[in-house]
């Protein structure tokens, strides 16, 4: 393990469709985590889903994937470190 460090992602809902989360974590040996929530994680009303990691490798990027294409922005799927 690389740290005991907690990192919160924020996936934020910033259109008005309750879509399923996909995200996909990068490390820097080039190996990929992903995880997967349905749609159900805004069935509240909840603008924002956060997911808790202590990651055992370096993150690289992480990258927020939309296999139905109700993304409007394409632009801030992806964060690189």
């Amino acid at each position: 393990m690389i740290s005991d460090e907690l990192y919160k992602i924020i996936v934020k809902n910033k259109g008005h469709v309750p879509a399923p989360v996909h995200l996909n974590i990068i490390f820097a040996d080039g190996s990929v985590e992903t995880i997967q929530k349905n749609a159900s994680v805004w069935k509240e009303g909840n603008d924002e889903y956060i997911i808790e990691k202590r990651p055992s490798k370096k993150i690289r990027s992480l990258e927020v994937l939309d296999p139905t294409l109700l993304d409007a922005d394409l632009t801030n799927n992806s964060i690189y470190f």
